[in-house]
């Protein structure tokens, strides 16, 4: 999303969010983390899914 995204289409992907938000940087920290992390160092070919549940919804 930007700042010039119109308000309908943000209205309309909230609607459709489990969470009911948009994510923020601070909500991406965590993962970033540990992808730079050691912890990660054996993970290989993965797809890793942050958007607050709008991939369940169905369209």
């Amino acid at each position: 999303m930007s700042i010039k995204t119109p308000p309908v289409f943000k209205e309309a992907v909230l609607r459709r969010s489990v969470s009911g938000q948009f994510g923020t940087l601070e909500q991406m920290e965590g993962i970033a983390v540990f992808l730079a992390s050691s912890a990660s160092d054996f993970m290989t070919g993965q797809n890793i899914v942050l958007d607050g549940g709008h991939t369940v919804h169905p369209m």
